[in-house]
């Protein structure tokens, strides 16, 4: 028998699970550490991105690969003074680049 959504949120507790989530010093936390760099340093050849483009040609991207990427997109924003708490726009379609700003901006500590 499948249970209904309505049935399974009924017994879930969202408040313990949020409370469990943001326990610990956040401040201390980097994403781009818990998104990237441990997958890295398990295994850097591991396929971390899979991507088509506009006219049919595809590639994919390492977890190693991806770390690096991401390490010299926070060394621009920093050369550039940017850094923790600072806010940073980025104006990408849905290409890998687009992870490497985010990550990399994650990296330097901002938003």
């Amino acid at each position: 028998m499948t249970q209904s959504w309505a049935d399974a949120a009924a017994g879930f507790d969202f408040e313990a699970m949020l409370r469990q989530s943001l326990a610990g010093d956040l401040a201390a936390m980097n994403a781009c550490v818990e998104c990237c760099d441990a997958h890295a340093a398990a295994d850097p050849e591991r396929v971390a991105l899979r991507y088509e483009s506009r006219d049919g040609h595809g590639g994919t991207m390492t977890f190693g690969a991806l770390k690096e990427a991401a390490g010299r997109f926070a060394n621009l924003l920093a050369a550039r003074g940017i850094g923790p708490g600072d806010r940073v726009g980025g104006l990408l379609p849905r290409v890998p680049e687009l992870l490497v700003t985010i990550l990399g901006t994650w990296r330097a500590g901002a938003v």
